[in-house]
């Protein structure tokens, strides 16, 4: 009884290793990874799924491995590929596209909430700055003329110091 148990679990692991590699499938068709990106994405997978297998052994034939278990994994596998993949893939597909569809909704209403509540903000904005940006155009308009007039606030010896610490900060910045 106890290897009726250990060969149902095995076959279990299978099936479930299936499911888990369509999923891996398709999620990697959908991102259409680089070599780079599938050489990564299926490493984590094989290490997550032979982390799963290790610990159901544990769990269930307290880490004996025998040569029933690998068959009744594969058979697993191989159950689940000939019988459920093509359906639990498009089933796949359609969650991720709904979910994607979801995502893209909720995205534009949290754009439109944020459009409708920022809208009085933008309003007293616009009548602050505008007044004082006028403002300042029209200062820095002046002062430019003033400058280019000759009259420098301190003389040329403040002029010169301005740009001395403007070259050292920008060699300290790394401009």
């Amino acid at each position: 009884m106890d290897q009726f148990f250990s060969l149902t679990l095995s076959v279990l692991a299978g099936l479930l290793a299936g499911f888990c590699y369509d999923y891996y499938y398709v999620v990697r068709s959908i991102l259409k990874l680089k070599k780079t990106g599938l050489a990564t994405g299926d490493l984590f997978f094989w290490l997550i799924l032979t982390t799963f297998v290790f610990a159901l052994l544990l769990w269930g034939n307290e880490g004996e491995v025998r040569f029933y278990m690998f068959l009744g994994m594969s058979a697993g596998f191989f159950i689940y590929r000939h019988t459920f993949s093509s359906g639990t893939t498009r089933l796949i597909r359609l969650k991720l596209y709904l979910l994607n569809k979801l995502r893209r909704l909720l995205l534009q209403i949290c754009l439109a909430l944020w459009v409708v509540f920022s809208f009085p903000f933008r309003l007293v904005y616009l009548g602050v700055a505008a007044p004082f940006g006028f403002g300042a155009s029209v200062l820095r308009r002046a002062g430019r003329k003033t400058l280019a007039a000759g009259f420098r606030p301190g003389g040329r010896w403040a002029a010169r110091r301005w740009r001395e610490f403007k070259i050292k900060l920008g060699r300290l910045v790394g401009r």
